[in-house]
């Protein structure tokens, strides 16, 4: 694991006894700076690294803190891309994507072998710290984030994420929420997660009825700033969850 302010000193596997935090991947305090690099990084890390067969594990998010986010919080599926390798650390092939570096130091997976990565160059290419060796329609899956839970304290102290801007997708849409979930098995448990609107933004019936197709439920000024979005192919448990401020939909 990499050293970041107010990191408890341990590897990532003695961290499962004591049960993570995202304090351990950097994620500030001050309730202004941006969080969501850390917290993202953090569940991949505990996905990846859990205890038992298919990996995850329970990821604390402490009470007492008002961690703020700017960017949206991604428990993903696992990508699979098919890859050309040529003998260096760079593979070759289409559609990588790496929101806000999250899988910056994690696991690919190409053809049984597990690689660290280095980063995502673009959507084209992939480096890796190590040589892949050359070959090509290799199967390349990574950042998977399945099997986690993302737990406060529950102990009357509160465990908080605040929005503090809007939330985007890559190419400026509003397709994304604050907590964002399409991988398996994924928990939220005993946390609050406060929006960015805090007074109506007065849509009416005559609003939605001058849309294409008229009172589309999924128009980008219902859906802009939802809280949870859950997308597709995803299982997921709430728990003693407290929602307020929602731009869009508390959860879609």
């Amino acid at each position: 694991m990499s050293n970041y302010t107010g990191q408890v000193a341990g590897d990532i596997g003695k961290k499962f006894g004591e049960i993570p935090s995202i304090l351990d991947w950097g994620a500030p305090v001050d309730g202004v700076t941006d969080a969501s690099l850390a917290i993202n990084r953090a569940i991949l890390a505990v996905s990846q690294s859990g205890v038992g067969l298919r990996g995850g594990g329970t990821l604390k998010v402490p009470g007492g803190y008002a961690f703020s986010i700017h960017n949206p919080i991604i428990f993903s599926a696992q990508t699979s891309v098919t890859v050309t390798a040529n003998g260096t650390n760079i593979v070759v092939g289409s559609g990588f994507s790496d929101p806000t570096t999250r899988l910056n130091g994690s696991v690919a997976t190409i053809n049984s072998i597990k690689y660290k990565i280095d980063h995502i160059v673009d959507a084209t290419h992939l480096q890796l710290t190590t040589i892949v060796p050359a070959g090509s329609g290799l199967t390349c899956t990574y950042g998977g984030c399945g099997n986690v839970s993302l737990a406060g304290d529950g102990f009357g102290l509160i465990s908080q994420i605040v929005c503090r801007a809007d939330m985007l997708d890559a190419s400026g849409n509003p397709t994304v929420g604050m907590i964002n979930i399409s991988a398996s098995n994924t928990t939220i448990k005993s946390i609050q997660l406060t929006g960015l609107v805090s007074t109506p933004v007065g849509v009416t019936y005559a609003t939605l009825a001058s849309s294409t197709p008229a009172y589309d439920p999924m128009q980008d000024i219902l859906v802009k700033n939802s809280t949870i979005w859950v997308h597709g192919g995803a299982r997921i448990t709430l728990d003693s969850i407290l929602i307020n401020s929602s731009g869009g939909y508390a959860v879609l």
